[in-house]
């Protein structure tokens, strides 16, 4: 269902928010959905079914099978995602003032063709990336380790507790998350867009939400933290 807008008649403003791992991408994306003129799915180029709004989901598979889904991404992938893009943005951005879904570096790697037209049609986009490289990596390691990723888990799983980590096993996880942001912002200055940092984010949340509201053509955007 489609959610009542405070603006309807007025353009929807398409946008993306590229990110790269524990930089409060589902913090950002579940808190702009909470805003009754905007609209914004989580990963939808994941497919798994607890991403925000799975009924955005790209179909990976056809006919059930993820094999004949790779085959056909294989030799059809520009139109089959140019098609889901397109879909996307005509209907759940209606009656919106933004509609926009969260993609991760990673995705765009297995989606090569997804950028390039995000680029060509004038997407708002968004990159949001951690500063931090040794925090973000060991909030992703602890992560995959205790299987808490986000706050909202509390109900069903028990606060995560210590962690050991193996050295060598840690190294090279810190950096495969340094050449993550690397990748991003190299994303960015060859693309273009808006920066958004984890760190604004969390110290200076109400400025840098109505700063992406004016983006999104939503001025004076305020909504609460979706998450801690």
């Amino acid at each position: 269902p489609f959610k009542p807008s405070l603006m309807i008649g007025s353009r929807c403003r398409p946008f993306v928010i590229i990110a790269t791992q524990r930089s409060g991408s589902t913090l950002l994306v579940r808190s702009l959905d909470s805003a009754p003129a905007i609209f914004c799915a989580g990963e939808m180029f994941h497919g798994g079914p607890n991403t925000h709004h799975p009924e955005c989901n790209y179909p990976q598979t056809i006919l059930r099978s993820r094999l004949l889904g790779r085959l056909a991404d294989r030799y059809f992938q520009a139109a089959r995602v140019a098609k889901h893009v397109r879909n996307f943005y005509a209907r759940y951005g209606a009656g919106m003032q933004a509609a926009g879904f969260k993609v991760m570096t990673s995705q765009l790697r297995s989606f090569h063709t997804l950028l390039p037209l995000l680029v060509a049609t004038e997407k708002i986009r968004f990159y949001l990336y951690r500063e931090d490289s040794f925090a973000a990596a060991l909030s992703s390691y602890r992560a995959r380790l205790s299987g808490m990723y986000h706050s909202d888990r509390g109900a069903r799983h028990a606060p995560a507790g210590s962690v050991t980590a193996d050295l060598e096993e840690f190294r090279q996880h810190f950096d495969r998350i340094t050449l993550r942001k690397q990748e991003l912002l190299d994303l960015h200055a060859r693309n273009g867009g808006v920066l958004l940092t984890y760190e604004n984010l969390v110290s200076n949340w109400e400025a840098l939400i109505a700063a992406i509201g004016v983006q999104l053509g939503v001025p004076g955007l305020r909504v609460e933290k979706a998450l801690d």
